[in-house]
């Protein structure tokens, strides 16, 4: 049986951990691309607390348009934006040295659509993780018998993820369940931990 899952722009590390136990996961590209999710946005903490960060899209076909055809907008600054959070958070992480050229190469890559961007982060994660999970995408629109992930709504809320040092803890509590580049850049390869079983 196949574990469909929506792309993600740095998804949580609920996310990840869902995607590694999979049975035969694969990737929607044939859904109609839907609003504020995981497909686009990620959450990370910054010196001022939890902040959401969304690259912006452009849908040929309107409401209508298919995960596939969407392309990232780059009429905005929205990379150095998101790279400048991704500095003032993780700059003094232990691991940033390690992981954030590469952070910042994905960032400015440009490809046209938002299933290429999030296959080259994809791609990069399970490789700095050694996940194995190969990205493939679904050849037409699966209704059933799958394990549906696409709608999740407790990816980015699951409060089980085991407490790892970050680096603003002493202005906050432990916040569970960030995107995959907090644990990557406070864990580095140990984040493997809180995603496989």
């Amino acid at each position: 049986m196949l574990s469909v899952f929506p792309v993600a722009y740095f998804g949580p590390i609920s996310y990840f951990r869902e995607l590694a136990r999979a049975e035969n996961p694969v990737f929607e590209q044939w859904e109609t691309f839907p609003r504020r999710s995981l497909r686009n946005r990620c959450q990370v903490l910054d010196p001022n607390g939890f902040l959401e960060l969304s690259v912006p899209v452009n849908k040929p076909a309107d409401s209508k348009t298919k995960t596939k055809d969407v392309r990232v907008d780059y009429s905005t600054d929205w990379q150095k934006k998101h790279w400048r959070t991704f500095m003032s958070s993780y700059a003094s992480s232990p691991f940033f040295d390690h992981y954030g050229m590469e952070v910042e190469e994905l960032i400015f890559s440009n490809p046209v659509f938002l299933v290429d961007f999030n296959r080259a982060i994809h791609e990069k994660i399970n490789g700095w993780l050694d996940l194995g999970v190969p990205f493939e995408l679904c050849e037409t629109y699966l209704k059933e018998n799958i394990h549906d992930f696409r709608n999740d709504k407790t990816f980015g809320k699951q409060t089980d993820i085991v407490p790892y040092q970050q680096v603003f803890v002493s202005k906050a509590e432990f916040i569970s369940d960030l995107s995959i580049l907090d644990a990557v850049f406070n864990l580095g390869p140990m984040a493997r931990k809180l995603i496989l079983p």
